[in-house]
């Protein structure tokens, strides 16, 4: 039946009934607490914080239950601001509004991400990206969009540190 209705075309009612109700079922606070924070990612976290300015910069629509999440997690204190904002253009397009008056100097900017929207704007605001595999998308549609780097965990984030490619 999903695949069936994601054939339809967008602006057709069955469709857009179907994304809302998706919508309010993967932004319902009980089950974001079911996802899990990677292991060693407070520690990265830590450290990041110490000589950069952290932000999250998400296409939530639920800013209430984004923000109970990370007060669950523990993870608001790391950030300077937590940006979240309907799409009213593409996911990409969107994500860049909502990003480039943050970006000070693009050679100093990273974006980590686990969809093609994180990517995209990252590569058209010529800035690092980093896709990650724990997300919502498979390796190869990741790579799809050509993002500097690919991480499995916080391991190769801290590496990628360890070598002065970012932070």
């Amino acid at each position: 039946m999903k695949n069936e209705i994601l054939k339809l075309p967008k602006d057709s009612v069955v469709y857009r009934s179907y994304d809302i109700l998706r919508i309010e079922v993967i932004e319902n606070y009980k089950y974001l607490i079911k996802d899990k924070v990677w292991p060693g990612i407070i520690k990265m976290l830590n450290r990041l914080k110490i000589e950069n300015d952290l932000y999250i910069i998400t296409l939530r629509n639920n800013r209430k239950n984004l923000l109970k999440q990370l007060k669950y997690f523990n993870l608001v204190k790391y950030f300077k601001e937590i940006i979240n904002g309907n799409h009213l253009s593409s996911p990409w397009e969107t994500k860049i509004g909502l990003l480039k008056n943050k970006i000070i100097d693009p050679a100093d900017t990273i974006i980590i991400g686990d969809t093609e929207a994180d990517i995209i704007a990252g590569n058209k605001l010529e800035i690092i990206t980093c896709a990650v595999r724990s997300g919502i998308r498979n390796d190869n549609h990741l790579k799809l969009y050509k993002p500097n780097y690919i991480l499995d965990n916080a391991n190769e984030l801290e590496k990628l540190i360890n070598k002065k490619i970012i932070a």
